[in-house]
């Protein structure tokens, strides 16, 4: 049932475009400039923005266009590289024409080439640029489409002192724009917590080698290593901490959800066959077990995820998984809240999300009965006489939350 977050965002992209050419000549294409990583280490986040794009020019074209034009994309890359940003803006400006922008993906980028398409007048859009300063100048057609800095570094700080329980924690960087930038939020956000890192430091972006660096935090044996960044530096950063023997968790941002820095599968994708095809019956008790504690550990740490369905769930595939071992993540808090306690309606509607992503999987009574009880970690004679009212709203929410996405998605719309 899940829609990609970058499909949504290129269809309202290029609806916000498309709205200010009322004028616009009926018989020409409407030229959209599309700023993405086609060469360079990040280029698989440009196939997702280039994959939104294709998917949103196929919708709005195939729905008549805007005021009777087509759409059409004129795709740059920029390779997030920033002496490259500025090139490719005034590019688009003067030589392309383009009306509006969907890009740049790196913050790197998108804050020089914003000046051009500011003062050329032309809407621009980021999907995926997260510093503050992106949307805190003025400019009036400046936007972006995911979390900031702050608020990410908040979601981080707050998780990793509530959840993971961590007392000391290492914050690492890449030193660029995107990676410091995230790093010196949660930075931050820890500070505001009464929390003083062990360890600030930063490497750089296209380095292999971090053996020196991995023995400074091995030393100061953190329980966390925080790392601002992407996943080319992530992956060597991580395999070396693990081969010298430092098994801190490692946390960082959206910039390391790829299958190139370990390989997964949404849980969605991997239960989409279980009706068909039932699984292991003893993994599957196994998966329950542990999507519950998470959701009792998140909840009990104050944080509310607002998007908790199970295709945000990542189960890795190296090893392939056994009930005895595998490994669940949990990803985009980026819409996250934390309290010093988790309201009662935010915790409900996020069992009611999660379960109204379960439909269609072929879970039965006593499977939601077993996630039940560990996730209240009480007798379920209990859970079913205190929490009836919760019982209720999780079958009505699931039903309403059907019925909005059978409306918004209808069949041959939906990815």
């Amino acid at each position: 049932m899940k829609v990609p977050f970058r499909l949504n965002s290129m269809v309202v992209a290029f609806g916000l475009a498309g709205s200010m050419l009322a004028g616009a000549a009926q018989a020409q294409n409407i030229k959209i400039g599309v700023v993405i990583p086609a060469t360079g280490p990040l280029t698989q986040y440009g196939d997702m923005v280039k994959e939104g794009v294709d998917t949103a020019l196929e919708q709005i074209n195939a729905a008549g266009g805007i005021n009777g034009s087509k759409l059409e994309a004129v795709i740059v890359d920029d390779a997030c590289e920033p002496k490259q940003a500025v090139a490719v803006a005034n590019r688009l400006v003067d030589q392309d024409k383009v009306v509006g922008v969907v890009g740049h993906f790196c913050s790197s980028n998108t804050i020089p080439a914003s000046e051009v398409y500011d003062e050329a007048g032309i809407l621009t859009i980021t999907p995926g640029s997260t510093n503050p300063l992106i949307t805190e100048r003025g400019m009036k057609d400046m936007f972006r489409m995911c979390g900031r800095d702050d608020q990410q570094g908040a979601i981080a700080a707050n998780y990793m002192l509530d959840v993971l329980k961590a007392k000391k924690i290492a914050v690492i960087h890449d030193k660029d724009t995107y990676g410091q930038g995230l790093a010196d939020a949660t930075r931050a956000a820890l500070a505001k917590r009464g929390t003083k890192e062990v360890l600030y430091e930063g490497l750089s972006r296209g380095e292999k080698d971090f053996n020196a660096l991995v023995t400074k935090i091995g030393a100061l044996k953190p329980d966390v290593v925080y790392f601002g960044g992407c996943h080319p530096e992530a992956g060597p950063l991580v395999r070396q901490m693990r081969e010298q023997g430092v098994q801190a968790k490692f946390f960082s941002g959206d910039c390391i959800v790829t299958e190139e820095l370990v390989p997964t599968i949404s849980l969605e994708d991997y239960c989409r066959d279980w009706p068909a095809y039932p699984p292991d019956v003893v993994l599957k008790r196994a998966l329950l077990r542990r999507v519950a504690e998470m959701a009792r550990r998140m909840h009990g740490g104050g944080v509310n995820h607002r998007d908790f369905y199970i295709c945000h769930f990542l189960l890795h595939l190296d090893p392939v998984p056994s009930p005895a071992n595998f490994k669940l993540s949990l990803i985009d808090l980026h819409r996250a809240q934390i309290r010093n306690k988790t309201p009662r309606r935010w915790r409900d509607k996020d069992l009611a999300s999660l379960y109204f992503s379960a439909l269609d999987i072929g879970l039965t009574q006593r499977d939601l009965l077993r996630f039940l009880r560990q996730y209240f970690d009480r007798p379920l004679r209990l859970i079913l006489r205190e929490e009836d009212t919760l019982l209720s709203y999780l079958s009505d929410e699931a039903r309403r939350l059907q019925a909005r996405y059978l409306r918004k998605y209808a069949e041959g719309e939906s990815a």
